[in-house]
């Protein structure tokens, strides 16, 4: 779901039920990943990555085991983010 007047440039990614609120820009290469929200006039620069899978390790039976990185990233209204920045 994408709000009115909001702007995506080239090579933005939603994933499968993001939503991005109205008046939001997301420049060049921003990444919002599956169910992430944006509220309204979020602005992600250009490389911005919402909601990647975070680095989750546990030592268990001798080893490091990846953790299952469950939920999502919720971003309020009149945010911006800098380039290249991840919110895990």
């Amino acid at each position: 779901v994408v709000g009115p007047r909001t702007v995506l440039s080239a090579q933005v990614f939603l994933g499968r039920a993001a939503r991005v609120g109205a008046e939001c820009w997301l420049h060049a290469g921003a990444h919002v990943a599956t169910e992430c929200v944006l509220h309204d006039r979020v602005r992600l620069h250009p490389g911005v990555v919402v909601g990647a899978d975070g680095f989750g390790y546990e030592f268990a039976d001798g080893r490091h085991v990846k953790v299952p990185q469950i939920g999502l990233v919720e971003i309020e209204s009149d945010v911006e983010v800098g380039a290249n920045t991840v919110f895990d």
